[in-house]
């Protein structure tokens, strides 16, 4: 089974893979299309970031 927090993590992951690189993308603009709550996406973001 897989936890909300990793479905969160690859919807953002498809989402940002499918941008072009000179692009930056908004944490809004994530939580919009991939229906995630924009706080928890920030908390997802920043681990991955960490990691």
């Amino acid at each position: 089974m897989i936890s909300k927090k990793t479905k969160y993590a690859l919807k953002a992951l498809y989402h940002l893979a499918g941008q072009p690189a000179s692009q930056p993308v908004l944490i809004s603009d994530l939580a919009k299309a991939g229906n995630i709550p924009k706080k928890f996406l920030e908390f997802i973001l920043l681990s991955l970031r960490k990691g």
